[in-house]
């Protein structure tokens, strides 16, 4: 919905794509779980008032978390990459013997 309604070339981050998607994924389980039956029942209503809790109190602090799985992730990729590296360049190391 974000890019039917800015501007053409307008970026955003894929983070907040990625945040927003998976809080729309657990709200869908969750309403999925609790009306099933066609009865809601309070602990189930509760439940989804507290996930919105959750969710705006995640969206209030999302910039401190944020950098802390961005970081997180970059160790990984990094990690990966100069795994791949290093085979690769062994690889060649004991070809030319």
């Amino acid at each position: 919905m974000f890019y039917l309604i800015v501007d053409e070339g307008t970026l955003i981050d894929w983070w907040i794509i990625t945040r927003e998607t998976v809080f729309i994924l657990i709200y869908l389980f969750a309403i999925s779980y609790f009306l099933y039956g066609n009865a809601v029942k309070i602990y189930g209503a509760l439940t989804l008032l507290g996930l919105y809790i959750v969710h705006i109190f995640l969206m209030k602090f999302s910039s401190k978390y944020e950098i802390l799985i961005k970081k997180q992730l970059a160790h990984v990729i990094e990690f990966r990459e100069l795994k791949r590296l290093s085979i690769k360049e062994k690889f060649r190391f004991h070809m030319n013997l």
